[in-house]
């Protein structure tokens, strides 16, 4: 569950934490430990700590958005926010899901098959997500 918290930190948004606006840049997450990288100064928590931590944040964006680069025209910033849609996380969260499953259990034929068809339809809902990103940058210029 940690995991899901620690993902929420996306690169681009911002927080509160004891009254300090925090940039994030990168998250990490190694050795048992959580790690929130911002401009200020860098978080590493372990998951005991790390959700006291979170409860003690508030986002300044919606949770689950991140920035687009924003695009540039005579000295005006355009940014779009970009929401992570559901879909998305339940896609990585079924992935992972079979992916531990055929880790922990022998090679089994159904799973192997079923976990085949995951991967090619999220290939091509990534495939459609980038050609709608592509499309979007394309007017924004």
């Amino acid at each position: 569950m940690s995991i899901e918290k620690l993902n929420e930190f996306i690169p681009g948004t911002s927080f509160l934490f004891e009254k300090r606006r925090y940039d994030v840049t990168k998250t990490k997450f190694q050795e048992l430990k959580f790690m929130i990288f911002t401009k200020q100064r860098t978080f590493v928590y372990y998951e005991t700590e790390f959700d006291e931590f979170v409860t003690k944040t508030e986002f300044l964006f919606e949770v689950g958005a991140g920035i687009a680069a924003p695009a540039v025209s005579n000295n005006i910033y355009e940014a779009e926010i970009i929401r992570v849609s559901d879909r998305s996380l339940r896609i990585s969260e079924k992935l992972e899901d079979l992916f531990n499953d055929i880790y922990k259990s022998d090679n089994d034929d159904v799973k192997i098959k079923k976990a085949a068809s995951l991967v090619q339809i999220s290939n091509a809902i990534v495939a459609n997500e980038v050609a709608r990103f592509r499309f979007l940058n394309l007017q924004s210029k």
